[in-house]
């Protein structure tokens, strides 16, 4: 069982790595050029299903081994995986405002700073968009505006591990034969995706911000990624089907990024496209045919863009909103691509003093090995 274990934390799924990438590339272009890629902003409903599949499949491999869940062990890989580049960009976000912001804004943007190291920035973000002063609902964006998904994620990660011990509790106490904790997960998560989309289409149709920040109509994304965590077969689809799968996810991925134009009433039911499609390209998983695009997945770059993928959405953010306030003026688009170019490689190079050492360190090595977990699983996608 060692062995195996061994092995396990140096396996990389590829596709999952390329859907990173993919995501990551949609919420930067949105963010520069909105009215090239109306859609793009579905690249963190991309990333919800990933978060849902792999923090789900590896707290009930957890479960499997040892009955159990040790939150302990739970918070701290998130701490490590999360915290360290998270609060490098606020501290940096902070340094930036005091040298080159106006003063009159500096209480806002401090404020939403500290709600983003909080991890409650969806909830800042969501009460002023519904506050009755209209100085509040039209204030400007900040450099930890993109923390909103995070706090979503983060949110997710003090619920789910309990609902999943909770089922597993309820199981055993109910004495059913026959009848294991991932059949009954299947049933609590169907019923939280059901509610929780439902609830997505009701809120953002009434008001699209609650739609948008609210954890309770984004959870469905997650749960959905759960659900296909929990999926029995999918290794043994035919191998046509899995390269369809992959090529058809792709194209409902990159579809919504190009044509989902009405941006007051997403996410909504426009989420199902980018949902499913990133369910689509991990159930087809990376099958060995000519004309799978798991050969385009693999591409060393792509692999590489999508395993700096977190850091790279930290750090775009706050380069490109900050550069007008250093430069006293707008910036032209020829300045905007050299700005996304200094956004990746500093997330690169985030990723590789940042992440990694606290992330990879002797510890965290010894706690990924003694639970037997991927380095997918152990190096889970945020936003």
């Amino acid at each position: 069982m060692q062995g195996a274990s061994a092995q396990s934390v140096t396996r990389i799924r590829p596709e999952i790595q390329a859907l990173r990438a993919l995501a990551v590339v949609g919420t930067i272009t949105y963010h520069t050029w909105p009215g090239y890629i109306p859609g793009g902003d579905a690249g963190v409903d991309v990333f919800f299903v990933v978060s849902g599949f792999l923090i789900t499949g590896m707290l009930v491999r957890e479960v499997d081994r040892t009955g159990r869940i040790s939150f302990r062990r739970f918070y701290e890989r998130r701490v490590r995986r999360l915290l360290p580049a998270a609060y490098a960009v606020i501290a940096f976000s902070v340094i930036m405002t005091l040298t080159f912001v106006p003063r009159i804004q500096w209480s806002y943007f401090f404020h939403e700073m500290m709600m983003a190291a909080l991890g409650i920035e969806n909830w800042s973000e969501l009460v002023n968009s519904q506050s009755t002063n209209p100085v509040l609902r039209d204030l400007p964006p900040t450099p930890v505006l993109h923390y909103w998904s995070l706090g979503v994620e983060e949110q997710f990660y003090l619920v789910w591990p309990a609902l999943i011990l909770l089922t597993v509790w309820l199981v055993r106490r109910s004495r059913r034969k026959g009848q294991g904790f991932r059949t009954q997960l299947r049933w609590v998560f169907g019923v939280v995706a059901i509610g929780s989309f439902i609830d997505c289409v009701i809120a953002t149709y009434g008001n699209v911000n609650l739609g948008y920040f609210a954890p309770n109509a984004r959870a469905w994304e997650l749960a959905v990624g759960g659900l296909l965590a929990l999926t029995p077969g999918l290794g043994r689809l035919p191998m046509r089907a899995r390269v369809v799968l992959g090529w058809a996810g792709l194209a409902a991925i990159v579809g919504t990024y190009l044509l989902v134009w009405d941006q007051h009433h997403f996410p909504g039911w426009y989420a199902l496209f980018p949902v499913a499609g990133a369910v689509a390209v991990i159930a087809g998983g990376t099958p060995v045919n000519r004309w799978s695009p798991a050969y385009l997945a693999q591409w060393a770059p792509i692999q590489s863009f999508g395993d700096a993928s977190y850091s790279i959405y930290l750090w775009h953010w706050p380069i490109i909103f900050l550069f007008p306030f250093v430069s006293g003026r707008p910036t032209p688009w020829w300045g905007v691509l050299m700005l996304i170019v200094l956004g990746v490689a500093v997330g690169f190079v985030s990723k590789r003093w940042i992440e990694d050492p606290l992330r990879t360190g002797t510890r965290a090595r010894v706690t990924a090995r003694d639970e037997g977990v991927t380095r997918a699983e152990h190096d889970p996608a945020h936003t």
